[in-house]
C-alpha cells in the first residue's frame, strides 16, 4: 500500500515540477512575484519523501513475505535430548 502512495507522490512532484517551471505563478498564486527556485524546492522536498516511502514499501513488503515463508516452512523435529549421560569408557 505505502509503493502505491509514494508512486502517486513522485508523478503528483514530476508533475508539479514541469508545472511549476513553465508557470510559477499558476502554482503560487498567492504570491505577487513567485520563485521558480522555491518550486523546486518543494518538488525536491517532494521527491524525497515518495522514494523514502517506496523503499520503506518494498522493504516492509519483503519482511512480509519472507515471514509468511518462514510460517509456512515445516520445522524440523529437534533432536531428543538423551536421559543416560555419556560417559567416555577407556
Amino acid at each position: 500500500m505505502m509503493t502505491y502512495a509514494a508512486i502517486n507522490i513522485l508523478i503528483l512532484s514530476a508533475f508539479l515540477l514541469i508545472v511549476g517551471l513553465y508557470k510559477p505563478k499558476f502554482l503560487l498564486f498567492w504570491q505577487d512575484k513567485p520563485k521558480r527556485l522555491t518550486i523546486i524546492i518543494i518538488c525536491s522536498i517532494l521527491l524525497m519523501i515518495g522514494g523514502t516511502l517506496f523503499g520503506e514499501g518494498t522493504r516492509q513488503k519483503q519482511i512480509a513475505k519472507e515471514a509468511e515463508i518462514k510460517a509456512k516452512a515445516p520445522q524440523a523435529p529437534s533432536k531428543p535430548e538423551s536421559d543416560v549421560p555419556v560417559t567416555n569408557i577407556k
